[in-house]
């Protein structure tokens, strides 16, 4: 009785950490966590989760006659090895029922056609942007670990949040600057692939307003797990005025830190002289985002202090720590990172 009790406790360790795996577990059984991808708040992602039930009742159905057709074999003729008599003869040998291998063909195929077809559908809906809609256009950029996401049509250039118009389509065209990287917004719709020399796109929807976590999810280096970002859903009215303040340039006069420590170099301040580089994110409006260090901290001055000083601690081989700490001999005192903190905090 204690082997099988044992057993039966392992079992359910392993059936737990494998649903548990990869969940905060926190929300493992709400199903409502921030990269949830069955909770849908966009036309792509429900015709998808749609897809989803479908191949899981039918999954669920067959592994419920199945599983059930040799469980009942197994009790009704289970029979200990001690009540077979030694000089039994072998049991009548069958070599299969035609007519049932071939209702089992049968079945077979209506099974994988009922969810072929709504898999094709839901393929194609999410291959095609609405006719005759209004669409958002967005190009994105990703690099080792972060995203650049630049509206061509409103002459907006942000990096790690994006603004989404509730109810419209935003066609996103992903690319890729290094290597290989994966775009995914679980709530909003499946994922693209970011591939060298390739323009793959998809089209995402947001159904109301709300903020939407997105994720990497081809492994891209030391630090896959901490590319993260944000879109964010916003009425019309709201949307226009959020690209309005992202094309504003930055009215902050910079301190004379930002320019002694090379900042420019790598990152671009629309507006801020010596300050237009292309390798890291724009900073223009760092201040009013949500999140920094690619959505891992949420945004506030001493966290922006605190990347300052530690970037290899939180994202470790980042470009910042990598060519400017370590190839540019670059020291920030805690003075000059408590000065870059609070007036990159302050660009709204």
């Amino acid at each position: 009785m204690n082997l099988w009790s044992n057993k039966w406790r392992a079992g359910l360790l392993i059936v737990a950490a494998l649903l548990l795996a990869g969940c905060n577990p926190m929300e493992a059984w709400s199903l409502h966590g921030h990269q949830s991808s069955v909770n849908p708040f966009g036309p792509v992602a429900q015709k998808q989760y749609e897809t989803f039930l479908v191949t899981l009742w039918v999954s669920l159905a067959i592994f419920a006659v199945v599983g059930g057709m040799f469980l009942y074999c197994l009790l009704k003729f289970r029979v200990n090895e001690e009540d077979i008599p030694k000089d039994a003869p072998i049991p009548e040998q069958g070599h299969g029922n035609p007519l049932l291998e071939i209702g089992m063909i049968f079945v077979s195929v209506l099974l994988v056609a009922i969810i072929l077809v709504p898999a094709i559908a839901g393929q194609m809906y999410s291959g095609t942007v609405p006719p005759d809609t209004k669409r958002v256009l967005v190009k994105v950029t990703g690099y080792q670990w972060w995203w650049k996401f630049e509206y061509p049509e409103l002459g907006v250039v942000t990096a790690n949040e994006c603004a989404l118009p509730v109810g419209v389509p935003v066609e996103f065209h992903v690319q890729t600057a290094d290597v290989l990287h994966s775009f995914w917004v679980p709530a909003l719709g499946g994922k693209m692939d970011l591939n060298p020399g390739q323009d793959n796109w998809l089209w995402l929807q947001a159904d109301q307003p709300g903020d939407y976590w997105g994720q990497c999810t081809e492994f891209c280096g030391k630090s896959h797990a901490f590319m993260r970002f944000r879109a964010e859903g916003l009425t019309q009215a709201d949307f226009d005025l959020w690209v309005a303040n992202q094309k504003a340039d930055v009215k902050e006069k910079a301190p004379a830190e930002l320019l002694q420590n090379q900042c420019g170099v790598c990152h671009s301040l629309r507006g801020v002289p010596g300050a237009q580089g292309q390798v890291g994110p724009d900073l223009t409006h760092v201040g009013s985002r949500h999140a920094i260090m690619a959505g891992v901290r949420e945004n506030s001055e001493e966290n922006i202090k605190d990347w300052i000083q530690r970037p290899e601690y939180h994202k470790p081989g980042n470009v910042m720590w990598k060519a400017g700490y370590q190839a540019m001999k670059i020291e920030i005192t805690d003075n000059e990172a408590t000065t870059l903190a609070k007036y990159l905090y302050s660009l709204k």
